[in-house]
């Protein structure tokens, strides 16, 4: 007899992926392909606990990425990233992505500046391929 044999499917796999590690993978591509990349990382204070040091609103995306062209091409991404099965913002981070989500699209500028865009994505492991061709331009 045989062992019984277990199906593993993308799902699966994709739930193993950390938001830690989702992170260091987006801002992998990100360099390789000469974006900015910004995010605040919390810090341990001298009495053991954990804060993110920020002046302002709580619930800012976790990356901001940027990159312009030479033609005056200019891309912003705002992204929160989650776990495969993370429950989808709420709070403050909805809020920001709400207000955020205002901006998505084309912003078209005066001709001399070119053309510049922002984009506001909430972000999975199983968005790689968006993630991707995003990331590529």
């Amino acid at each position: 007899m045989s062992p019984k044999r277990t199906t593993v499917t993308k799902h699966d796999l994709l739930a193993t992926i950390s938001e830690a590690d989702f992170q260091d993978a987006v801002i992998q591509t990100a360099h390789l392909y000469r974006w900015k990349v910004h995010h605040t990382r919390p810090a341990m204070r001298k009495d053991g606990t954990w804060s993110t040091p920020l002046q302002g609103d709580k619930g800012w995306p976790d990356l901001a990425m940027a990159k312009a062209w030479e033609s005056g091409k200019a891309i912003l991404i705002l992204a929160e990233l989650k776990a495969e099965n993370a429950p989808a913002p709420v709070g403050d981070q909805a809020e920001w992505m709400a207000l955020l989500g205002m901006f998505d699209g084309v912003l078209w500028l005066p001709p001399i500046w070119g053309q510049r865009q922002i984009i506001t994505r909430v972000w999975r492991p199983s968005d790689q391929r968006e993630i991707d061709a995003l990331l590529m331009q």
